[in-house]
Parts: structure tokens; C-alpha cells; sequence
């Protein structure tokens, strides 16, 4: 997102409509918000363009571009309210993946370019984020919600690729993971990271866990007893010294004892 004065603008990711939008919202006067563009709605891969699953979480490159993960959690029924087999049934794309869209100016209604595949691999593609030099990219895989064998409940997966932009490419590089046992629920979801300590702050099977970016290594958690037992959605970083924290119905704030910092600065 932007802000600038009253006004802020956000990119968010909207499962039902199968896009992601441009969204502004004036803080002054009645607070009024309005989506004034599409950013990405379709995505082309093979030669071939199909509408997106449900866009999930979101991040921009330091130059403009906007990286992406697409699972397809949208098709979720109320009848059927657990992932199964008829999520991935629903998809255009057949796959659920990550994407790239391009940096661009708008100066109307233009419809934007579909967006490039950039992996269509991974099961539940969920949390993104760079690194703080941008030359990784790592992504969250909720992949024991895709009857993975090899991922089972209490495991928590982090794909981490190497980044490429001209032209924009990634490359496996290493899988973080950690598995607390089957006991637990939760998987491995949205996160941030703490670019003061290179630390990826993330919602996974033991509560919230800290993994120090440079060497893989899981450094400790907070329990889920810490957040009422609550299976934690989202984390961020504020700019007033706290950490937010999402999950079921709660939302937690946690002070920080230094600064998150970021990679715009």
C-alpha cells in the first residue's frame, strides 16, 4: 500500500471477485473507500488464458511490480466448508500457483494485462514475501490441506526461491520446515518479516513462529495458548512498534522490542 495525506492506497486480494484490486480510501470526512481499478483478474500460462483461482496474499517488488499467490480457497462452499478434491476441480488453470504482474501506469479504465505464471507447482500456495534484498522470495505452502502424503497436520512449509526480474523468474532454492506433531492444527500461512533481525514472523502449526531468514533455522514460537488457542490467519508489522496478529475471531497486538524496519527505506 500508499498513503499519502488522508488518502491510502492498498492492492488487495479478493477471493469471490478472483482478482486483485486497487482499493482507496480517504481517511478525512466520511471515510469513504472505492476500488478504481483491476490490477490482475487473468493469468495466461502455456499459451493459454484463464480466469485466476482466489488471489490470497500479495507483495510488491522494490521496483513496482506486484508478486502473488493464487490458491483456490475462493471456491470454498458453505455446504462444503473443508478443503477437498472440488477446489482444485474448480480451477481454470487447472493448478494453484504464483504470479507476476507488471508495474504499470494507469491513465483510465484500461484492462490490465493477465498476469504471468511464475510457479504451478506448489499445493496451497499462501503467505509472499521478499527478502530484504529481494533476492529471495519465500511462500508459505498450507500443504496438508492438499491430502499431501508427505505434509501432514503439525507440519509447517516454507518454499524458498531465488529471484530473477528481466525477465521475472524463480529458482527452487532451499524448503524450510518444521513438524510439531499431528496433535496440532494450523499450517503454514501469512507472515511478515522483521527486517531488523531477518526474521520471517509467521502464523504456523505451533502458534507463531521465527525463522531466521539466512540460515532456515526455526529460533522459537508463541503457542497457540498465547492467542486463546486460536489457529492465527496473518501477521504485520505496524508502524507504531507492534506486531498484529490474526486468527479466528481475535486479533492480537504484540509490542516490539526493536523496529521492523523496511526494505523501502
Amino acid at each position: 500500500g500508499d498513503q499519502g495525506g488522508d488518502t491510502v492506497v492498498l492492492a488487495v486480494a479478493q477471493h469471490g471477485a478472483r482478482r486483485v484490486a486497487r482499493l482507496v480510501l480517504h481517511l478525512a470526512g466520511t471515510g469513504a473507500a472505492r476500488f478504481d481499478r483491476v490490477v490482475a483478474d487473468r493469468v495466461v500460462t502455456g499459451g493459454v488464458e484463464t480466469m485466476l483461482n482466489s488471489p490470497n496474499d500479495l507483495v510488491f517488488h522494490k521496483d513496482g511490480s506486484l508478486w502473488f499467490t493464487d490458491p483456490p480457497y475462493g471456491f470454498l462452499e458453505t455446504a462444503r466448508p473443508h478443503d477437498a478434491a472440488y477446489l482444485d476441480e474448480n480451477s481454470a488453470a487447472g493448478f494453484s500457483g504464483v504470479y507476476y504482474a507488471a508495474a504499470a501506469k494507469y491513465t483510465g479504465n484500461e484492462t490490465p494485462a493477465p498476469a504471468a505464471t511464475l510457479l504451478a507447482k506448489l499445493e496451497r500456495p499462501n503467505g509472499i514475501a521478499f527478502a530484504e534484498d529481494f533476492s529471495e522470495l519465500w511462500v508459505a505452502d498450507c500443504c496438508q490441506e492438499a491430502f499431501n502424503p508427505t505434509c501432514r497436520q503439525g507440519m509447517t512449509r516454507f518454499h524458498v526461491f531465488d529471484v530473477s526480474t528481466d525477465p521475472p523468474a524463480l529458482t527452487a532454492a532451499r524448503v524450510v520446515e518444521m513438524d510439531v506433531g499431528e496433535d496440532t492444527e494450523g499450517c503454514a500461512d501469512g507472515f511478515a518479516v522483521h527486517h531488523g533481525s531477518r526474521t520471517l514472523v509467521a502464523s504456523c502449526a505451533a502458534g507463531l513462529c521465527f525463522v531466521h531468514m539466512p540460515t532456515g533455522r526455526f529460533v522459537g514460537n508463541l503457542p497457540p495458548s498465547a492467542f486463546e488457542y486460536s489457529k492465527l490467519s496473518n501477521v504485520a508489522f505496524g508502524r507504531d512498534g507492534h506486531l498484529y496478529a490474526t486468527g479466528g475471531n481475535g486479533l492480537w497486538r504484540l509490542p516490539l522490542s526493536v523496529a521492523a524496519g523496511s526494505p523501502f527505506a
